[in-house]
């Protein structure tokens, strides 16, 4: 017995010393997995330590020294969200259900509260104005009359005034009132970076506005009858032009309310746009709100900024010498700078080995923490190296001056305390979705080096990648700053419709390359269709209306109606999706707009006569104020276009890959001596078909353009051209 108990109390003892959580650790991680970290800390702390495989790639920045192993692993837990198992033999770092479902309420909750207090904001403004009377809509009219005609005249506006002019409008009352009446954690609900549409007469893919907002109808048509009153009395006929923004396109009453929200990826602030049609469905007018935050608030935040980071040249730190060399590409003229030495260069092709949080992020954060002599965690979003670099490309940053731009832009807490630093994600689960895995951003960049852009394939691959969720930030950003140009290309604008070609099989794209690929919603799986669904529903524009008849080149058709009423009952069973990939000749166009700047741009052959006829006689365009051609090249463009129909109805949208040839742009007389004689020969008797009618329909033709109304250059006379 004796012997058994001296075996049991050896054996305790020796689990008891496996299990010391009290060896201090010290150890810097540099954005490294967390699986790798953890096969250090195991190392020195002698705990057997895992994580689940949704978190073991996340990049963790980590500098500590000689702290206890338990409290090294209680900041993980703290900003993975997750907590330690025991699994009897090994420490495994989890999230569980609940633990997720009490982030995801923390999370709404904390948005509810920012949505609730532009609600008090909405109330005072609403209580601050008295109901209008036909005294008040004359003096109000009067008042938004005589600071139009400032504006157009180029005088100072009070831009505080005029606001406060807006205000006290119909649409602006009306808009407040509408949403006073809606549910604040309803708003907060809608998940960032997708869009919600409300309406009191919902359909099967939109939600119910309160019962109660129909009662504001009423009240909005007869203000707006006050309003229009007097607009007649108080604004001359040929000046009402200048009220264009206050006028009804109907003056039928409102029958109904559409509420739907700008989905801006990693955007907190709830950006709402307000429609009111009438009984056929045509818009009467709109007005906007942005939720959860404020203009003044935004645009506070951005002089914090520039004002930290102007006082951080004095007492801040800089960085190392690879994010000293990126940081410049991060300001404006960006273009202009010298090109990326080559060991720079090596790293960024890197992201496996040296992620991109490697570099500015941590070298911020890890020089913060020892200027303060602190230890630090971190689980920072893949937007926060941007920020880390943008905040230091003045020379110098600071803990302060990130923090003041990455707390309201990278989604990031930063807090100090307890000899730590942490900086953790609002949302940590929502930031692992967001971020591009590593294996494919290092494609992504391989293959922008070797083409000289980003073709449609690779930014297709590298959204198909990962989630629904992943934000393209960090891969065209690097793009740019490997290639200057790059990030505008293929990736801007339409990331569901990308994202939808990526999803296509090697087969598939090559059918769409050879013809139309047709394919049957039937057959899609459960991701294919949600892609889809979030390609349509979830589009980065405004409300994105479209026609309905089916050819949206109808431009005269005045009637146009949301996509969620345009497709009412969702992406249904019966619905066919054709993708098609063709490329065709187009001229590269180099040239001035009277708004001033250059601007180079892809134009079909089918309407480039159109474009040389105004250039070359503007005089003969007073109205369309045609840009000036400064040069041209030939090339091709390759335009992707994927579209929905179901019976008559038809959503169709297209993406485009330019390839301008290489050599100097040239002047349109060579441009046109270049082609091919019979292209030229067409080309060249379009031009005079064209000019021949203006000429026309100019009975008396004016030989001077006019002046452009800013910028630019004055166009030739018409003997000049």
């Amino acid at each position: 017995m004796r012997f058994l108990a001296a075996v049991l109390a050896l054996s305790f003892c020796v689990i008891a010393s496996a299990q010391d959580f009290t060896k201090p650790v010290t150890y810097t991680a540099r954005a490294i997995p967390l699986r790798l970290v953890l096969d250090e800390l195991i190392k020195q702390g002698g705990v057997k330590l895992k994580v689940t495989a949704d978190m073991e790639e996340e990049p963790l920045i980590l500098k500590v020294k000689d702290v206890p192993l338990k409290s090294v692993m209680d900041k993980m837990a703290d900003v993975f969200a997750a907590d330690w198992v025991d699994h009897n033999g090994f420490w495994r770092l989890e999230r569980s259900e609940e633990k997720i479902a009490k982030l995801k309420e923390s999370i709404i909750l904390a948005r509810t509260k920012a949505i609730e207090h532009s609600f008090e904001e909405l109330r005072a403004s609403e209580a601050k104005y008295p109901a209008l009377t036909s005294t008040s809509s004359d003096l109000l009219v009067g008042s938004l009359y005589s600071s139009a005609k400032k504006y157009q005249a180029g005088e100072s506006v009070d831009d505080t005034a005029s606001l406060d002019l807006y205000a006290q409008t119909p649409i602006a009352r009306f808009t407040r009132r509408v949403l006073l009446a809606m549910d604040p954690r309803e708003l907060a609900s809608i998940p960032i970076g997708h869009r919600a549409v409300f309406s009191t007469k919902p359909n099967a893919v939109q939600q119910g506005l309160p019962e109660g907002t129909t009662a504001l109808f009423k009240q909005f048509d007869n203000d707006f009858a006050l309003f229009n009153e007097s607009l007649q009395k108080v604004v001359p006929a040929n000046e009402r032009g200048l009220m264009a923004g206050f006028s009804m396109v109907s003056k039928k009453p409102v029958a109904r309310v559409i509420i739907s929200n700008q989905p801006f990826p990693g955007d907190e602030t709830l950006s709402l746009e307000i429609r009111l049609v009438d009984e056929n469905g045509d818009e009467i007018v709109e007005g906007s709100q942005n939720l959860g935050t404020t203009i003044e608030d935004w645009v506070g935040g951005q002089y914090d900024y520039a004002k930290l980071r102007q006082e951080a040249q004095k007492t801040g730190f800089e960085l190392g010498p690879i994010a000293k060399e990126i940081a410049p590409h991060t300001g404006p003229a960006s273009n202009n700078l010298r090109v990326l030495p080559k060991e720079v260069v090596d790293i960024l092709l890197d992201p496996v080995r040296h992620d991109p949080l490697s570099i500015a992020t941590s070298d911020l954060l890890i020089g913060a923490a020892d200027l303060e002599k602190e230890n630090l965690i971190a689980l920072p979003s893949d937007n926060c190296e941007y920020y880390a670099l943008n905040s230091s490309r003045m020379g110098k940053t600071s803990l302060a001056a990130f923090r003041a731009v990455a707390e309201r832009q990278a989604n990031v807490s930063i807090e100090s305390g307890d000899g730590w630093l942490v900086v953790k994600p609002h949302d940590p689960v929502a930031t692992a979705l967001e971020r591009i895995p590593r294996a494919a951003l290092q494609t992504f960049l391989t293959d922008v080096v070797t083409q000289g852009y980003i073709s449609l394939d690779s930014a297709a691959n590298l959204l198909a990648s990962g989630s629904m969720e992943l934000r393209d930030d960090l891969a065209t950003r690097e793009a740019g700053y490997l290639h200057p140009g790059a990030e505008s290309h293929a990736l801007g604008g339409m990331p569901g419709m990308v994202r939808f070609f990526g999803a296509l099989s090697d087969q598939q794209r090559d059918g769409a390359s050879r013809g139309t690929l047709k394919l049957h919603m039937s057959d899609f799986d459960n991701d294919q269709r949600a892609i889809a669904t979030s390609m349509v529903y979830d589009a980065f524009n405004q409300m994105q209306q479209f026609y309905e008849q089916p050819d949206p080149s109808l431009s005269s058709n005045p009637h146009l109606i949301d996509r969620t009423d345009f497709l009412p009952d969702g992406l249904t069973t019966d619905m066919v999706v054709e993708v098609s990939d063709a490329s065709t000749s187009a001229a590269f166009v180099d040239q001035t707009q009277y708004s001033g700047g250059n601007y180079v741009s892809a134009i079909p052959q089918d309407v480039l006569a159109q474009f040389l006829a105004q250039s070359e006689h503007p005089d003969l365009f007073p109205i369309t104020n045609p840009s000036k051609i400064n040069g041209l090249k030939g090339g091709t463009q390759r335009r992707v276009t994927i579209t929905l129909k179901q019976g008559n109805k038809v959503i169709s949208q297209s993406i485009n890959e330019d390839h301008p040839s290489d050599g100097m742009m040239m002047t349109i007389d060579q441009y046109i001596a270049s082609l091919p004689k019979d292209d030229r020969e067409k080309l060249e008797a379009a031009i005079a078909t064209i000019v021949s009618r203006m000429q026309q329909m100019h009975r008396n033709p004016v030989n001077n353009a006019p002046a452009p109304t800013q910028g630019g250059q004055k166009p030739p006379t018409q003997e000049a051209a």
